[in-house]
């Protein structure tokens, strides 16, 4: 499983990033789409997170082309006043094992 996340701010992304890592599950991360879809067509990706605060446009495109790489898609939202390092492990890792 090779994850890539794709949110607004480098530092969560970077963050989100350590976390998985820390956990055995490869992933890496951007805040351009471009490069994001470029990532999602070489096949590397397996599952694709999109940051809450990706806006709607660019979170169509990202989950079109996910879709059509048969890439596994995890929404991103509000943390719910949780910091960073809780939602990842409480979330993001949860989500991921179901995936």
């Amino acid at each position: 499983m090779t994850v890539l996340i794709v949110a607004r701010g480098k530092p969560l992304i970077d963050q989100a990033v350590s976390l998985i890592n820390a956990v055995g599950v490869p992933a890496g991360g951007t805040t351009d789409e471009r490069l994001a879809v470029a990532k999602l067509e070489t096949g590397d990706v397996s599952t694709l997170i999109i940051g809450g605060g990706v806006p709607s446009e660019a979170r169509h495109r990202l989950e079109a082309s996910a879709s059509r790489h048969g890439v596994h898609v995890i929404e991103g939202d509000a943390r719910g006043g949780k910091d960073l390092d809780s939602y990842v492990r409480e979330e993001i890792l949860t989500a991921l094992r179901r995936a």
